[in-house]
């Protein structure tokens, strides 16, 4: 692994009310960049809505589009 990496992946979220019924439900692409430091491993990128509600947007009201960011701890040799 370089220290520059491209990643992506597919979610899914659902949100549950604590009843336990499903009030909403999303799919989501992520690309993402990363780059790796030592020991650690920093990726960050937008989340693109393939389907389902925007919930950011509808449920807490936030105008941004989603943006995801990871850091990983790739353990000691």
């Amino acid at each position: 692994m370089g220290p520059f990496t491209l990643d992506h992946s597919i979610s899914k979220l659902w949100l549950i009310n604590p009843d336990g019924n499903t009030v909403g439900s999303q799919k989501s692409y992520n690309p993402k960049i990363g780059f790796v430091m030592g020991h650690f491993w920093l990726k960050a990128g937008p989340a693109y809505i393939l389907s389902g509600d925007y919930m950011l947007r509808d449920r807490f009201g936030l105008k941004h589009p989603p943006f995801n960011i990871e850091l990983l701890f790739l353990g000691r040799e």
